[in-house]
C-alpha cells in the first residue's frame, strides 16, 4: 500500500528552508550595504584660516573617514604643533535664511564627514527653468543661486600660549555689555537697588555721565538741536564736586587717591580762575575727563565683583536673556 507523506514534516521543512534562505537575503544585504559605504567615496575642500593668511586642501573622503582624521591630516599639513592640536577644531560654515548671514557648527570628532558633505551638496537650494533650443521644450535644469559657499574650515578655538584667537582687552566684559544696553541696565539696576550696593552703582552712573559729555564736547558732537540743553561749564564743575563727594562717602577708594582726586580738582580749579582773568573773550573752562577715569575703573571693579556677582547668582543669567533674546520657553 502507498504511504502517504507526513504533510506536518513537509511543512517545517519548508518553513526552515525559508528562514535560512531569508537569514542568508539579510546576510548578504548588510555585506552590499557595508561594501557599498565602503566604496562610496567624494571630496571635500578645507580650509584653514589665521591673522596672517588662509590656504586650503582637498580632501578625498570615504565612506568611514571622521572628523578627528581630518583634523589630524590638516595638522600633519600645516604642522601644527602637537601641544596645539586640541585647540583647534572642523567648523562648517553655511549661510542662512537671511541674506549675507552666515551659521557655523563645530563638528565633533567622531562625526563621518562624507554623509554630511552629501547631505549638504542636497541641501543647496536649486531652482530657474531654462530653455532647451535643441527641442523647442522647455525643461527645468538646475541652477543654484549665488549664496555664500559652505565651507569646513579649520579654526583655533581655545587660546594657546602662542597666539590668543582675540585679545583679551577687544572683549566686552559681560557686566560692560549689560551697563551698555538700556534695557539690561535697568534689569541690573532694579536688582543693585534691593541691596544695599545703590550708592555704589549711582556713583558709578555719575561718573559715565560726566565722562560721555565730556566725550561728546570734545568731539564736537554738541549739534546746534542741542544746544538749549548743552550744560554749561559751572553745571560740569558743579558735577564733578558732587561725584567726588559721593566717592568720599563710599569708602571704597584710599585715602592717598581720594587726596590725589581732591589736589587735581583743585589745581584745575585754579588753571580755571587763572585762564578767566587773563582771557576776556568768554572762553568756558571745563573740567577734563581723565580726572575720574582711574576712580570710576575702581569702582566698577567693585561693582563687577559684588551686587553683579550676587545678580548672577539669583538668576541673573536667565532674566538677562530672556530680556535680550525673548521668553525661554
Amino acid at each position: 500500500p502507498l504511504r502517504r507523506p507526513n504533510s506536518t514534516q513537509s511543512l517545517m521543512q519548508t518553513a526552515a528552508f525559508e528562514r535560512k534562505r531569508s537569514a542568508g537575503g539579510a546576510a548578504a544585504m548588510m555585506r552590499a550595504a557595508k561594501a557599498a559605504t565602503e566604496e562610496r567615496t567624494g571630496f571635500a575642500r578645507i580650509y584653514f584660516e589665521n591673522k596672517s593668511f588662509t590656504s586650503s586642501t582637498v580632501f578625498k573622503l570615504l565612506g568611514n573617514t571622521t572628523v578627528l582624521d581630518v583634523r589630524k591630516s590638516m595638522a600633519t599639513k600645516i604642522k601644527i604643533p602637537l601641544a596645539d592640536f586640541n585647540n583647534y577644531a572642523i567648523v562648517v560654515v553655511f549661510p542662512t535664511d537671511n541674506a549675507g548671514s552666515l551659521s557655523a557648527r563645530t563638528l565633533r570628532d567622531e562625526e563621518l564627514i562624507l554623509p554630511l558633505v552629501e547631505r549638504l551638496n542636497r541641501a543647496r537650494p536649486a531652482s530657474a527653468a531654462e530653455a532647451d533650443d535643441t527641442i523647442g521644450t522647455v525643461r527645468t535644469k538646475p541652477k543654484h543661486r549665488s549664496r555664500p559657499p559652505v565651507k569646513f574650515v579649520l579654526k583655533a578655538v581655545t587660546r594657546s600660549e602662542q597666539e590668543a584667537y582675540a585679545p583679551p582687552m577687544t572683549e566686552p566684559s559681560l557686566l560692560e555689555r549689560v551697563l551698555s544696553r538700556e534695557d539690561t541696565m535697568k534689569l541690573f539696576r532694579d536688582f543693585v537697588y534691593t541691596t544695599h550696593y545703590q550708592s555704589l552703582l549711582d556713583t558709578w552712573i555719575e561718573c559715565e555721565l560726566f565722562r560721555r559729555s565730556c566725550i561728546a564736547r570734545e568731539n564736537g558732537l554738541m549739534n546746534s538741536a542741542g544746544l538749549a540743553s548743552r550744560r554749561t561749564s559751572q553745571d560740569e564743575w558743579d558735577h564733578l564736586k558732587a561725584i567726588i563727594r559721593a566717592i568720599q562717602l563710599l569708602n571704597l577708594v584710599h585715602a592717598d587717591e581720594l587726596n590725589q582726586l581732591r589736589q587735581s580738582y583743585q589745581t584745575e580749579q585754579s588753571n580755571r580762575r587763572l585762564s578767566m582773568a587773563l582771557n576776556n573773550d568768554g572762553r568756558e573752562e571745563y573740567p577734563r575727563m581723565d580726572l575720574i577715569v582711574p576712580v570710576q575703573r575702581k569702582l566698577f571693579k567693585a561693582i563687577e565683583v559684588g551686587p553683579f556677582q550676587q545678580f548672577l547668582l539669583q538668576n541673573g543669567y536667565r532674566l538677562l536673556l530672556e530680556r535680550t533674546l525673548g521668553c525661554i520657553a
